[in-house]
């Protein structure tokens, strides 16, 4: 096989097996194991380095006993062991013969450069849609993209390997903004913002990233930042696992108290993710369901009420309504006045959703591992297969709904 990186970088190989197993990484053996064994992931986990664009993997199982059987994942070094086993950001499985990205020495050369189409219909209801623009590798882009994230203003970012990337006005090419992007190298970019004053903000697994005019500064450095979002009139707000909800006025950054009165229950702990694209501040947790905040109390939902899970994992808001994804278990749909859920038993074409987003007609869309785009209509949900899977999407103020996929393209969309 062989497999993607989106950079040079130090990585942990997981194996497993229950009989004597090999692994060589780019004609180079790095692990060998001779004896038996109860399989487990990872029975070992040697360190490993990567190197951007195509490595090439071989491995050699010896199976004398029951079933053939054996597993593999390619891991991000954590000292954390709550995050244990996450593979490397952007990093890809291929098999020899597929289509895939590689990369030459100062350069991103990309084989795979078949533009997005839609290839088919899951539903006979349809969605009207257009292709109006697609960047690729001509205009800077490079595999592992995600974070799709656009301000008011329309000013296009996203996450690219370790790095921010933007689409430069007037130029039609994407470049590293962040100030000290350079820094960012090794972190995983959990999420992007651009608040209402066009400052631009980063979770990431090493403190929140902020901008200051020149400066890149760092707030709570060495914690998980997964979620970054902006409530108007209520500040921007950042979210983390084990750290304090946080609010940030333009001044300073300062702890939330959920509930008054001086409680550390509920989303104060394990926050997984949050959105404040409207006047409501909307944040799901990891087993104690959804919390919403006018900016004077907290409104919070669960499995026992409205909702399908108690453990959000992502969502997206806008105009008092949310769109709510949980982990390979479908999506809460609230649309300013009832909840729905939707799975693949109605609506969905399978549970495991990638990208969501709201559009500027109050629509939810979805995107899921099974190369699905789905949109619900007033007549219901009108989903279209294609030849890409969608990692990332978001809303342009001029309507058009922007998509990244992994092969390493951005292609913008007019809906109707």
């Amino acid at each position: 096989a062989e497999f993607q990186a989106p950079r040079d970088q130090q990585a942990e190989l997981w194996v497993g097996s229950d009989e004597p197993l090999t692994v060589w990484v780019n004609g180079e053996e790095v692990y060998r194991y001779q004896r038996t064994r109860q399989h487990k992931l990872p029975n070992d986990r040697p360190p490993i380095t990567v190197r951007q664009g195509r490595n090439t993997l071989l491995v050699e199982v010896v199976q004398r006993w029951r079933d053939f059987d054996f597993s593999l994942n390619i891991c991000e070094p954590e000292e954390d062991e709550r995050f244990d086993g996450n593979r490397v950001a952007g990093l890809r499985f291929t098999t020899p013969g597929e289509e895939a990205a590689v990369s030459a020495a100062g350069s991103n050369v990309m084989a795979d450069e078949e533009p997005f189409e839609i290839v088919g219909w899951h539903t006979k209801r349809q969605f009207a849609s257009q292709v109006v623009r697609i960047y690729g590798r001509e205009h800077g882009l490079s595999e592992g993209l995600g974070n799709l994230t656009i301000g008011s203003d329309g000013t296009v970012y996203a996450r690219s390997g370790g790095t921010v990337i933007r689409l430069e006005p007037g130029v039609e090419r994407w470049q590293g903004v962040f100030p000290g992007a350079k820094h960012l190298e090794g972190m995983w970019v959990r999420d992007l913002l651009v608040d209402s004053t066009g400052r631009l903000y980063a979770a990431t697994n090493e403190g929140l990233k902020y901008a200051d005019g020149d400066t890149m500064l760092t707030e709570q450095s060495g914690q998980w930042f997964g979620e970054v979002g902006q409530a108007l009139g209520q500040g921007v707000f950042a979210a983390g696992w084990d750290v304090p909800l946080l609010r940030f006025d333009g001044q300073r950054w300062t702890p939330v108290d959920l509930f008054g009165a001086g409680k550390q229950e509920g989303p104060q702990r394990r926050m997984v993710s949050l959105d404040g694209c409207s006047r409501y501040l909307w944040v799901g947790t990891w087993g104690t369901g959804l919390y919403r905040f006018d900016g004077r109390q907290w409104e919070r939902f669960t499995s026992r009420d409205v909702l399908g899970d108690n453990h959000c994992e992502r969502l997206v808001a806008a105009d008092g309504k949310v769109l709510v994804y949980y982990d390979l278990n479908g999506v809460d749909w609230y649309d300013g006045r009832r909840w729905r859920y939707f799975n693949d038993q109605n609506g969905l074409l399978d549970p495991a959703v990638q990208a969501m987003a709201i559009d500027r007609q109050g629509r939810p869309w979805v995107a899921t591992e099974e190369r699905s785009l789905g949109c619900l209509t007033d007549q219901g949900w009108a989903t279209a297969l294609t030849n890409k899977p969608i990692q990332s999407m978001a809303v342009h103020p001029d309507g058009t709904l922007w998509l990244a996929d992994d092969g390493g393209q951005v292609t913008v969309l007019q809906v109707k």
